[in-house]
C-alpha cells in the first residue's frame, strides 16, 4: 500500500483539493483544470487504491471513513511541507548574513551562550556572532539603537515591546542564598528575618535585583544592601568569604548550591522572572531561525 501512495502523490493532492473544497468543480478552480480532468484523478486513485473515497449524492459529496483518514493524515504532511518549505526560504536567505548581534545578561553569556554558539555554528558555519553582556535595560537601549538583533532580557516590569518582535523564552526561579556556615543556611524563615541581614547584590540596573526589590516593597521589606556589584560571579565569591545574604537566579547558583559552597534560604514564597527574547521588526529571516536554537538549549 506503502508503494502505491508513493506512486499517486499526484492524484493524492487533487483528492485532498477535492475533500477540502468538499466540491469537485471548486477544487477544479483552485487547481486550475477542468472538472472532468479533476473527476478522471480521482476515479483512477479510487481504482487503484481499491477503495472508495467519497460518497456521492448528485451534486453533494461527502468523505467516506476511509477518506476522512487519508484526508487527516494529508492535511498534516501538507501543513509539514509547507513548514519546510517557509524553513527552506529562510535557509536560502541565511547565507546572506554575515553577522549576527546578540546581547544578553551575565548569567547567560556564561550559562546558555556556549550552547548556543555552538549549535548554530555548526548550522551555520560562515555567520558570525557578535555577543554583547550587559543588564536589560541597556540591551533594551542598544536594541532601540540598532546595535543588537536580539536580546534576552529579564521581565521585570511592564516594558514598552511594541517596536520589536517578542518571544517568550522561560521563567526563571531566583533564590535566597547564603554560605554554609549562616545561622539561617537551608532554614525556612519568615520575610521579617532577612530584613535583620546584610545583603550583597547585583547593581541598580540589574533586572532580578528590580524584580526582588519591587516584590519585597509591596510586603513592606526593605532589604539592607552593604554592598553592590555588576558581576555576579563576584556575589557568589564575597558570599562565601562574609555572613550575608544575595538572591540569584537558580541557573547561576545551580553548582554551587550542588557542591555546598552556598545554600538557599527558604522563604514563605517563591519567586518567578519572566526571561524574554526581543528582536527588531525589520530583521533578517535568519533570526527566527536563531530563536528556534535559543528556545532549544
Amino acid at each position: 500500500m506503502f508503494k502505491k501512495f508513493i506512486e499517486n502523490l499526484n492524484d493524492l493532492y487533487y483528492f485532498y483539493v477535492v475533500a477540502k473544497e468538499k466540491s469537485f468543480s471548486k477544487a477544479a478552480k483552485t487547481l486550475f483544470v477542468s472538472q472532468p480532468a479533476v473527476t478522471k484523478r480521482i476515479k483512477n486513485l479510487e481504482s487503484r487504491l481499491e477503495l472508495s473515497l467519497f460518497k456521492r449524492e448528485h451534486s453533494h459529496i461527502e468523505l467516506t471513513e476511509i477518506g476522512q483518514i487519508i484526508y487527516k493524515h494529508l492535511d498534516n504532511l501538507i501543513n509539514n511541507l509547507r513548514q519546510l518549505e517557509d524553513e527552506i526560504s529562510a535557509l536560502k536567505n541565511i547565507k546572506y548574513a554575515k553577522n549576527i548581534r546578540i546581547g544578553t545578561t551575565p548569567s547567560y553569556s556564561e550559562y546558555l551562550m556556549p550552547e548556543i554558539i555552538k549549535k548554530f555554528s555548526k548550522i551555520y558555519p560562515n555567520i558570525k556572532i557578535t555577543h554583547f553582556s550587559d543588564s536589560s535595560k541597556q540591551l533594551i537601549e542598544m536594541l532601540s539603537e540598532k546595535k543588537l538583533d536580539i536580546a534576552i532580557i529579564a521581565l521585570w516590569k511592564k516594558l514598552n515591546l511594541k517596536d520589536f518582535k517578542f518571544y517568550p523564552f522561560r521563567k526563571e526561579e531566583i533564590v535566597f542564598v547564603c554560605n554554609k556556615n549562616h545561622p539561617l543556611a537551608e532554614h525556612v524563615v519568615s520575610f521579617d528575618d532577612i530584613t535583620k541581614e546584610e545583603f550583597i547584590v547585583r547593581d541598580a540596573s540589574s533586572g532580578t535585583r528590580n524584580y526582588i526589590e519591587e516584590k519585597l516593597k509591596k510586603k513592606g521589606i526593605i532589604l539592607d544592601i552593604k554592598i553592590e556589584v555588576k558581576n555576579y560571579q563576584l556575589i557568589k565569591e564575597l558570599l562565601k568569604q562574609r555572613n550575608a545574604l544575595s538572591f540569584l537566579t537558580r541557573t547561576t547558583v545551580k553548582k554551587e548550591l550542588e557542591t555546598g559552597e552556598l545554600k538557599q534560604i527558604i522563604l514563605p514564597e517563591q519567586f518567578f522572572i519572566d526571561i524574554g527574547i526581543i528582536a527588531n521588526k525589520n530583521t533578517c529571516p535568519e533570526m527566527d531561525k536563531f530563536v528556534e536554537i535559543l528556545k532549544m538549549v
